[in-house]
């Protein structure tokens, strides 16, 4: 398994080379290589320990969202709650919601695997793919759910 690796770093490096050299061709064609280069800088592979990290953080906060909506709905209503409570809600609520926002903002920092062509990590390749794809659940994820 260990010999592995190196050759597996290897090709995935070679495919990020391959994928910037072409997309920075297109880029350069459209008029937006500079902005474009810019922001893939800052992209990260999505085997990155950041990307791990944030997963298991946003599951946590899915969670507390599938615990914390049904009890408030079903059994806990304004006159049950006292100040501390109450206080605790709105601002495990307001953590919530600015880190779904943020959520939205970084993953248009994160590469994504493509079936045919591997690691994808040109930004602008990765807009595309994200706002027609995950973008809108991850944008109603990020509304106050106190405003419904």
């Amino acid at each position: 398994l260990l010999s592995v690796m190196p050759r597996l770093e290897e090709e995935i490096r070679e495919q990020q080379r391959k994928n910037k050299r072409s997309s920075a061709v297109e880029a350069n064609a459209s008029g937006t290589w500079a902005i474009t280069n810019a922001f893939s800088r800052l992209v990260l592979p999505p085997e990155s320990q950041f990307w791990t990290l944030w997963d298991y953080i946003k599951l946590i906060v899915v969670l507390y969202y599938m615990l914390e909506v049904p009890v408030r709905f079903s059994f806990l209503s304004k006159e049950h709650l006292d100040g501390y409570a109450d206080t605790l809600f709105v601002t495990l609520n307001a953590f919530s919601d600015i880190f779904m926002a943020c959520n939205v903002v970084l993953t248009f920092f994160r590469g994504f695997v493509h079936p045919t062509r591997g690691v994808i990590t040109v930004f602008q390749e990765i807009r595309m793919h994200y706002v027609f794809g995950k973008f809108g659940v991850d944008l109603a994820a990020c509304c106050p759910m106190d405003l419904w």
